[in-house]
């Protein structure tokens, strides 16, 4: 898009100048995916008579460069090298479609992106777009911290995505993000090992998942491993007994009889059955007795299966088992990971440009092909590549059957208490019943404080 040029005009004629600068915007828009899109007459503004932009920086330049150039600041949040290189790739294939606009390209750690963002945004230093999961869009939204895109988003744009993962974006109704891939933890078992105990298929429901682990346990191996204390891997089990998250006024349910019989069911793998090592198992532990093939299933998502391969474990992914109690399977969520933009960005048409380029169907196949993530995009599960990998298709599967992970901000207060209590119930200091009910007193008066 080129610059705005400013000339002082009569009335009437200021009214054309807009008209076919705003006209030819929606052109060069439209020209990525063939779509039309509702652009930001927002961008621009009337200053007696002159067609200005809102940043005032005189030539819609920015730092020292040429006029019509905008620069934008990118955060991103993948770690792995092969996923940073990607970016970095990818940005610069945007550049190269989009001359007028140069990004910067700044990696964050996933775990601080989100307070690091909440800072810079009240020092009126925020990026233009970032990388963020859906269970914290939410408490951007009510912050006041990213803008609304439904002015943006055609009708062809929202249809090209998948509608969980594009439901996932939004908050109160409007949607505020762009998917890009989603993902969850799955049932990942050493084919060899079940073998060798005569089984060719994994547990099918949660009593088969402990006398398989049973019999799977023997020596220093291991039948079945999780971090049993941490509340990610708990959430799934509290759905398999019956159990939610939020009640459908939106008022959290962390104690209720179906979590606490999910929570006594995971402790007992280690306490009673004894399936899982002494001492509690965090996430570098069960990968690490996978990939000695010393545990023979574990729950784990796509983010660690370049490590099973580079192990060279014969492994299967299968989706969790249900609960034969009541027929339900144990559901992990499902993360969606999107692009935002910031509300205080002075060139959100261009960084809705760049989110649009980074959720594209191209884009979505490549990190998907290099992540084993899944894309948020439909069309991309038509691809050969796709269709005949084996992990997105395993993980495809069990996602199918996960929850998603909630996008209401009340979810940031969720973690925290969940985790402790999880923690004081493994040291015995106290019971489920006893420590869910202190957890959801917590999570009550965090929220209503």
């Amino acid at each position: 898009m080129e610059g705005v040029i400013r000339v002082r005009l009569k009335p009437f004629f200021t009214i054309i100048v807009i008209f076919i600068t705003v006209t030819s915007m929606t052109m060069c828009m439209g020209k990525q995916e063939g779509e039309t899109i509702r652009t930001g007459i927002d961008i621009l503004s009337i200053d007696n008579g002159n067609v200005t932009d809102d940043d005032g920086d005189g030539d819609d330049g920015i730092d020292g460069g040429p006029a019509g150039t905008v620069k934008l600041v990118f955060w991103h949040t993948f770690q792995y090298a092969k996923e940073v290189e990607l970016i970095k790739k990818t940005v610069k294939d945007f550049e190269r479609e989009n001359p007028n606009i140069k990004v910067d390209v700044q990696q964050q750690t996933y775990s601080d992106a989100i307070n690091k963002f909440r800072t810079a945004s009240i020092g009126g230093i925020a990026p233009d777009v970032m990388r963020v999961p859906n269970d914290r869009l939410g408490e951007l939204a009510v912050l006041g911290l990213i803008a609304p895109l439904d002015q943006y988003i055609s009708v062809t744009t929202l249809d090209s995505f998948v509608p969980m993962a594009m439901n996932a974006m939004k908050y109160k109704g409007s949607r505020y993000a762009l998917p890009a891939s989603y993902d969850s933890i799955a049932l990942v078992y050493n084919k060899a090992m079940l073998s060798q105990k005569g089984y060719e298929e994994p547990p099918a429901d949660l009593d088969e998942l402990v006398t398989m682990a049973k019999a799977l346990t023997y020596g220093d191996k291991h039948g079945f491993v999780m971090p049993i204390t941490d509340a990610y891997w708990w959430f799934m089990f509290q759905h398999g007994f019956g159990g939610t998250i939020f009640s459908e006024d939106g008022s959290p349910t962390i104690y209720s009889p179906a979590s606490v019989d999910a929570t006594n069911y995971i402790f007992d793998l280690e306490e009673k059955h004894g399936v899982m090592p002494k001492g509690g198992a965090e996430k570098n532990l069960m990968m690490s007795l996978f990939t000695e093939q010393k545990a023979a299933m574990i729950a784990t998502g796509p983010w660690n299966i370049e490590d099973i391969k580079a192990a060279d474990i014969d492994h299967g992914i299968a989706t969790f088992p249900k609960n034969p109690a009541n027929d339900r399977y144990c559901a992990p969520l499902v993360g969606v990971k999107g692009y935002v933009i910031s509300k205080d960005s002075p060139h959100k048409l261009e960084a809705y440009r760049l989110i649009q380029y980074l959720t594209s169907h191209k884009v979505t196949k490549g990190f998907a092909l290099v992540s084993d993530t899944l894309p948020s995009v439909k069309s991309v599960y038509g691809e050969e590549k796709i269709m005949q990998n084996d992990v997105i298709q395993g993980f495809l599967a069990q996602a199918e059957l996960g929850q998603q992970a909630p996008s209401r901000p009340e979810m940031s207060e969720i973690w925290g208490p969940l985790t402790d209590a999880l923690q004081l119930i493994y040291s015995g200091d106290k019971t489920a019943d006893k420590a869910l009910a202190d957890a959801q007193k917590e999570i009550e008066s965090k929220i209503e404080g």
